[in-house]
């Protein structure tokens, strides 16, 4: 974890639940440049490790409502790299979206594909990335980095012992974060003290969920619940959270979690990506 722009999160309670607070994951001199994104754990160090290696271009896929074209970004301006943005354009679309303005304002250079989904999307941002770029390296889809895994690890010891129990909930979208976190209880405490509640923020295949989290976790007697409430990947909600709370992800499992909270066991904490 880089000192001077990533830092430890808080824990806040909130209506009786304990809030890890991962949105807040930069630091405060460089929150108004990077999107409020636990997925940035990791993130340098990949970027840092490629430029080591004599890349200079970062090529990144956003979709409709992704923050990795504008984490990437930010850490290219940092670092005096090239992001290259592919991102969605919608049918009948005239501009870009919030996300990705923020990109270009960070020297992006933003290139339109036709909206489909992100698996296509992806290899043909490569195609066309490796054809203009040959110096240049393209982050996998959906920022699924080892690295993100490993930071996301070793911020679960910043836990305090008497929250090593009870109900943890996540929204999940690739599962990269709640696997990093899954690793980090491993380390610390029988995993099997808790239970995990992985809330999707999408519906799709459970069954290739649950392979990711273990193979990504490399834990294997994890208690893990899945849960699928039928959500579009364009859905949102709009239910009221005291704190930051992304309304395609983590305010669904938020409102879950307000609905839920008298079956769960105590102490319950719900670890709020971004």
């Amino acid at each position: 974890m880089t000192t001077d722009i990533l830092r430890h999160t808080p824990i806040e309670i909130h209506n009786g639940i304990h809030v890890k607070r991962e949105d807040l994951c930069v630091s405060p001199n460089y929150a108004t440049m990077f999107p409020p994104f636990s997925k940035l754990r990791g993130v340098y160090e990949h970027i840092i490790g490629k430029k080591n290696e004599g890349f200079t271009h970062f090529g990144v896929l956003d979709t409709i409502h992704s923050q990795a074209g504008w984490g990437v970004a930010a850490f290219c301006k940092v670092l005096d790299l090239q992001c290259v943005n592919y991102y969605p354009m919608c049918k009948d679309e005239v501009q870009m979206r919030h996300n990705q303005i923020k990109a270009q304002e960070l020297g992006a250079i933003m290139v339109p594909l036709p909206a489909t989904k992100s698996a296509v999307m992806w290899y043909q941002a490569r195609k066309d990335f490796l054809l203009h770029y040959p110096n240049g390296t393209m982050v996998p889809n959906g920022l699924k980095l080892p690295d993100c895994v490993r930071g996301t690890a070793d911020e679960v010891k910043t836990i305090p012992k008497e929250l090593l129990c009870g109900t943890w909930v996540f929204s999940v979208s690739t599962g990269t974060i709640m696997a990093g976190v899954i690793r980090g209880i491993e380390e610390v405490t029988d995993p099997r003290k808790i239970q995990l509640i992985a809330h999707m923020g999408y519906s799709r295949s459970e069954d290739g969920l649950h392979k990711y989290l273990l193979d990504k976790s490399g834990v294997f007697n994890a208690k893990i619940q899945i849960v699928d409430e039928g959500y579009a990947y364009a859905d949102r909600t709009d239910y009221p959270a005291p704190f930051h709370c992304d309304p395609y992800y983590d305010r669904k499992a938020w409102k879950w979690i307000m609905e839920h909270k008298d079956e769960l066991e105590q102490p319950i904490i719900f670890w709020n990506i971004g």
